[in-house]
Order: structure tokens, then C-alpha cells, then sequence
């Protein structure tokens, strides 16, 4: 008997081949009831994927410079404390990745996507897969709406508040413990987490907060212990003087910023006070002169294309426990805002 092929049940369905192996591998927009009666129709025949063929067509899909892109969309919103040039990266990273994928993006901004009257309709009805979403959503997008079930969602890098779907995301206590390693390593014994926080405090402020707390608890002796600084990060002046106050020998900044404001404030580094950056700028304008870390964006941003990937293959959404977290660790980069070891 001759293999039951894609043409023979889209003959017996009334539909395309094309309609029948998006049904079949359960991928695209097609209703539930359109691909559970394909899906029926191919099995009363007798269907039997082929493997060489399906392994044939994956290596095509992945390989092939001319194929039509699967759609898939960017949604960028602003996030206390992240700069335009940071979505930037993010999103050309996030491009990039995708067309290695075969997935064509489409970036929306949060001005341009307040001109849908239902977000979720408008994407389906694009033919959209799978939606990104960088930053914090304001309270317009409503995720309530069933019709986002049928796209891969995944949450990209840092944010207010993690929403209902799977997250990429910065390891916040690997690198507040690497940041402390590295300067209890150099000698450095009263340590100040001067970080801060934002003006409207996010999930990372909290976990930034509590690794400190947890490191001072378990790892550095009680006269290493100052208080922790929980002002604004964007207030030097509340800064300045818990510096004053607490005289720490070295202090965990919030950004390459602070070094600068500690420079003109007097302070000589590392002579008189060790420095180092949680957020370093990854094309810092003195480079070499400050120590800290670099969040990985471009990884942050592969592996929420590929999280997304798996989703849209596997037609899966979050877990039902609960969204999945990917952490990605940062970086150590050498300055000489520290004293060597």
C-alpha cells in the first residue's frame, strides 16, 4: 500500500497542503476544530510521518536564505531606569537571533500599540506566533484576552512586575555575590551595597535588596556589615552623605554613573574608595577605569527567541505552575576602580 502522503488528505479535507501541515505539526492559526478534524481525517487514512522528509524540511527551515518568514512581533514598553539605547540592543539582538530562526520580527512600540483597539485580535489576525515583550506593559495590554493563548509569549530582560508567561531574565543574586566576591578576594572588609533603588521599586530592586541582606548574613563578618543604602539610585546627594556617614572602603554602585559623581565629588578611586558597577555600560567611555558587570543583553535576548522558539514548536504556553525563569549570569569586567588582587 502506497504511503498516505500531505496531498492525498488535503484532497479529503477540501483544504491546502499547506493548511494540512500546519494542522499536523500544530503550528500556525488554524481554529482547535479545523485541526482536530485534519488531524482525524489523517488518521482514519492511515497517515505516518516521514522521518527523513521531517528532517529534511527542519534543516530547510533553518538553512534556507529565501524561506517565508513565520511572523513573529516585538513589543518594547520604557521601564524606570532603562534607557532608549538599551531596548536598542535588546531589540536589534532579538531580530537578529529570530531570522537565524526563520522568524520575520515586527518591532511595536507602546505609542504605536495604543492604536489597536484589541492588541491580541490585531496580532492574531497578522498571523503572528509568538510575541516578545521588553520593559513593563502599561495597563492597557490586557492578557486576559483567550486569543493570546494562541501565541508563544515570553518576557525579555528586567521589569516591574513578571507577567503570566515564561521570562529571560538577568540573575540578580549571581551577580550581587559576584561583585562581593571579587572584593572580599582584594582585600576590602567594610563593604557598602550603594545600589539603591528605583524611584517606583521593581521585582529586581527587591532581589538586589535581598542578596545583600543574605551575603552580609552568610558570608562577611559583622563589622564588614553597613547598613544597606535604600534611597533613590538617581539621589547622589542621599548617597554621598551614606558614604560620608558609614565610611565604607569599597561600594557596589548602581551605575558607571556613580563612579563619575564620586569623581567630581573629590573621591579618588581606588585610592581612597574601591568601586565597582552593577550595570556596567558595555562601551564605556573610559574603558579599563571602572570595575563591574556586564549583563549579558545579547544572550538575555537569544534566549528569550529561543524559549519562544520551543513554545511555538511544541504549541505550548506557560506552564500550568507557573511561568518558567530563564537567569542568565553577568560578566566580570576588570577596572581600575579597584585595587588589584
Amino acid at each position: 500500500m502506497s504511503r498516505v502522503t500531505l496531498k492525498m488528505i488535503a484532497q479529503e479535507a477540501g483544504v491546502a497542503v499547506s493548511t494540512v501541515s500546519m494542522a499536523l505539526r500544530n503550528t500556525g492559526t488554524l481554529s482547535k476544530q479545523k485541526v482536530a478534524a485534519i488531524q482525524k481525517i489523517a488518521q482514519d487514512m492511515g497517515y505516518r510521518p516521514n522521518p527523513v522528509l521531517a528532517a529534511l524540511a527542519s534543516k530547510r527551515f533553518r538553512d534556507s536564505a529565501n524561506l517565508q518568514s513565520t511572523p513573529v512581533a516585538l513589543l518594547e514598553f520604557p521601564i524606570d531606569g532603562q534607557s532608549e539605547k538599551t531596548a536598542i540592543f535588546y531589540r536589534d539582538h532579538i531580530s537578529k537571533h529570530a531570522d537565524e530562526l526563520g522568524y520575520g520580527v515586527t518591532t511595536i512600540t507602546e505609542k504605536e500599540l495604543a492604536r489597536y483597539a484589541n492588541p491580541a485580535k490585531t496580532l492574531y489576525n497578522r498571523g503572528v506566533a509568538g510575541v516578545i515583550i521588553t520593559g513593563q506593559p502599561n495597563e492597557g495590554l490586557k492578557l486576559d484576552d483567550p486569543l493570546w493563548s494562541s501565541m508563544a509569549l515570553v518576557q525579555c530582560g528586567r521589569f516591574r512586575s513578571q507577567l503570566p508567561m515564561d521570562c529571560v531574565r538577568p540573575d540578580i543574586f549571581q551577580s550581587i555575590k559576584l561583585l562581593v566576591d571579587q572584593l572580599v578576594s582584594r582585600g576590602y572588609e567594610r563593604i557598602g551595597f550603594a545600589f539603591g533603588r528605583h524611584g517606583i521599586v521593581l521585582e529586581d530592586d527587591e532581589a538586589r535588596y535581598g542578596a545583600a541582606r543574605a551575603l552580609q548574613h552568610f558570608h562577611l563578618k559583622p563589622t564588614q556589615c553597613l547598613p544597606v543604602f535604600d534611597g533613590e539610585f538617581t539621589d547622589m546627594d542621599a548617597k554621598l552623605a551614606w558614604i560620608d556617614h558609614h565610611q565604607p572602603d569599597a561600594i557596589i554602585g548602581f551605575t558607571p554613573a556613580d563612579w563619575y559623581a564620586l569623581k567630581n565629588a573629590g573621591y579618588r578611586m581606588p585610592e581612597d574608595l574601591g568601586f565597582v558597577s552593577l550595570l556596567h555600560a558595555e562601551d564605556d567611555q573610559s574603558p579599563g577605569e571602572i570595575a563591574g558587570l556586564i549583563q549579558q543583553h545579547n544572550v538575555i535576548a537569544r534566549q528569550s527567541v529561543i524559549l519562544m522558539d520551543q513554545l511555538i514548536r511544541h504549541k505550548q504556553s506557560s506552564t500550568p505552575e507557573g511561568p518558567v525563569n530563564v537567569l542568565v549570569p553577568s560578566l566580570w569586567h576588570e577596572g581600575r576602580s579597584i585595587r588589584p588582587r
